[in-house]
């Protein structure tokens, strides 16, 4: 066997004993160093600090992501050097979890208890592999592709037998687009590889013989039904010739082939509601639920992503039973994850459930319910806008639009500023988009209005009228209504000055609303309760100058 002592190693396992028991084994191998972190957390914070050849990997893990969780999240933020060699060391044997971990391109798969032999081999071999692809990543870093894949194509035809070394050619002739080199490399080579069938594919795709490369794998997920790569890669091509209906069928088998890989879970929703597929959405659904990291709200960006797609579909779709049925799972589904979270992580999750029902009833037409789940989703226990993760916060903007609460969208448009406008992607995000132009009007209007009230309140109240027909529930227009009508009844006892909301720019305010915006900045459940005090003082102190008729129509406006 050859010398392991130049090698360093991370084991990632929440089980002391266990992670003890291998660190033991591999200082009996000889191999150098070895760290060991509990958690992804703590695996993140050892790869910032040091390098590592090897990676050791526990699949499940106590911490806010599992461990295919974490492999992704260190290979996406390019964490680890790329000649990291990454293992999953776990008891469990089942198909899903295997394959999960073979779908992130990982190096090996070792089951608990280890046979000592048995992981000496495999350090053994990728040490090899390691010191093999140094000089070649080191070229790719220089900025020379091709000397790289010209060291690489010898090292290869040298060592016919090494998959793992002619996977790492075919990819970097594919990323780099070789494709004359891939061509060759394909006549060279003969006999069957799954690999290399899906190195064709991709090489007739860029000849433009999509047929020809749709056809080549769906002989290759008849001949390895379980190959996800396969499927992941029909699931694209489909969607590029805008046949949805077939991509929707490889996104869901890739799904369920690799559920512990939550991205697949998020295409397939999004593919079933783009198709109307509602059966799958909720399939999509309960693989994501099921798989979930669950720990420091590492559910929560997955959960919004996949509730956009469950939106999507109810804002689509023309039938009212259907939007009903979405209500109702909806509730299925977060009740069953919230028996699941931590207690501290509910109020987000209610107001993630309660923002969805605010669009659902927005499609419905239902816009006095829609108003009232929108003002629900803001009595938890975060303080205010700016508290909310990135996504869950975008997810608000357009509700709010809608339904023309400006001091939510004011301080949702400055979440977005500080948070490099995540979620752009969403279609939440689109139908906010669409709607800005609209909403720009309304809220210019309003700001003109503010500044109108003392010197034109009866222009003031003609123009508010129509206001009042389609954003009836907003408190800033019933108290802009009620200081028009006292300027008009003659009350000049009581002056509002002006009180900007929270935004990039100023957006003017009666003084009535100057505690409740304040309140903002304390906490949503305050908030309501002032919203609602503030105008009932405001009523009661117009009221001794204000004729009957008046009176009557400010206790409607405010009903």
């Amino acid at each position: 066997m050859g010398d392991l002592s130049t090698l360093t190693t991370l084991v990632v396992d929440s089980n002391n004993a266990s992670a003890m028991q291998l660190k033991s084994q591999l200082h009996a191998i000889g191999v150098g160093r070895v760290d060991h972190a509990r958690n992804g957390e703590q695996a993140i914070g050892a790869v910032r600090g040091a390098s590592y050849d090897i990676l050791l990997v526990e699949i499940h893990l106590d911490s806010a992501m599992n461990g295919c969780d974490l492999v992704a999240s260190l290979r996406q933020k390019q964490l680890i050097e790329r000649n990291c060699a990454v293992v999953f060391v776990s008891s469990e044997q089942s198909a899903s979890a295997v394959i999960s971990a073979y779908s992130l391109n990982m190096d090996g798969f070792i089951v608990k208890p280890l046979r000592i032999i048995d992981l000496e081999n495999k350090l053994t071999a990728l040490k090899q592999n390691i010191e093999t692809l140094t000089p070649i990543y080191r070229a790719l870093e220089q900025n020379s592709p091709a000397k790289a894949i010209e060291l690489l194509t010898k090292i290869c035809v040298r060592e016919p037998n090494n998959r793992r070394l002619e996977h790492t050619l075919l990819s970097l002739l594919e990323s780099q687009q070789y494709w004359q080199a891939l061509e060759r490399w394909l006549a060279y080579k003969t006999g069957f590889s799954q690999r290399r069938q899906l190195a064709k594919s991709r090489l007739l795709w860029h000849k433009q013989n999509y047929s020809g490369a749709i056809k080549t794998l769906e002989r290759l997920t008849n001949r390895l039904p379980r190959y996800v790569f396969a499927f992941d890669q029909l699931r694209d091509f489909y969607s590029a010739r805008n046949q949805q209906q077939e991509a929707l069928r490889c996104a869901k088998r890739a799904a369920h082939i690799a559920p512990m890989v939550g991205t697949r879970s998020l295409i397939y929703a999004e593919l079933a509601a783009k198709t109307a597929q509602y059966p799958e959405l909720m399939d999509a659904g309960e693989l994501l639920v099921k798989h979930i990291g669950l720990q420091k709200q590492q559910w929560l960006a997955p959960l919004c992503r996949y509730f956009d797609s469950y939106i999507r579909l109810a804002m689509e779709t023309e039938f009212e039973s259907l939007k009903k049925h979405l209500l109702r799972q909806k509730r299925v589904i977060f009740q069953t994850l919230r028996l699941r979270i931590a207690q501290s992580d509910r109020a987000l999750l209610k107001a993630l459930s309660r923002i969805t029902d605010s669009y659902i009833l927005l499609s419905m037409g239902e816009r006095q319910a829609a108003y009232i789940f929108l003002m629900r989703s803001m009595a938890g226990s975060f303080q205010c806008v700016a508290d909310l993760p990135p996504l869950l916060a975008q997810l608000y903007r357009f509700p709010a639009m809608a339904l023309g609460e400006r001091w939510i969208v004011n301080n949702v448009e400055l979440h977005r500023h500080h948070s490099n406008q995540a979620g752009q992607d969403l279609f939440t995000a689109q139908l906010a988009a669409s709607h800005a132009g609209k909403y720009q009007h309304y809220s210019e209007e309003i700001a003109e209005l503010h500044n109108m009230v003392e010197t034109q309140p009866k222009q003031v109240l003609s123009r508010l009228w129509p206001l009042q027909q389609d954003y009836d529930q907003v408190l800033e227009l019933k108290l802009l209504l009620l200081r028009a009508m006292s300027a008009v009844c003659g009350d000049t006892s009581t002056r509002m000055p002006t009180q900007a909301l929270p935004s990039t720019t100023p957006t003017p305010t009666p003084e009535a609303m100057t505690q409740w915006v304040a309140s903002l900045n304390s906490s949503f459940a305050l908030q309501d309760s002032y919203r609602h005090r503030f105008a009932a003082e405001c009523i009661k102190t117009q009221i001794a100058v204000i004729s009957p008729a008046v009176t009557s129509k400010i206790m409607q406006i405010n009903e």
